[in-house]
């Protein structure tokens, strides 16, 4: 289980970050699409009290047109 909540860590950590590099790359559809799948996949992984998961819940807002 230990095995399996690191790997889930590492992903959700590696898809927050691959989010974050699109969210910044620009405005386009395609960037702004693949960044809230990132975004979304990070927030599934990670724990509700990770560092990231409030900035991930404020850009997937932002960026689905929210704010």
């Amino acid at each position: 289980i230990l095995r399996l909540k690191a790997q889930m860590l590492g992903e959700g950590e590696a898809a927050f970050n691959d989010a974050q590099t699109l969210y910044s790359m620009g405005r386009s559809e395609k960037s702004k699409q693949d960044a809230i799948a990132n975004y979304q996949r990070a927030l599934d992984l990670l724990p509700a009290d990770h560092a990231s998961v409030k900035t991930i819940r404020e850009r997937l807002l932002e960026l689905k047109g929210g704010d």
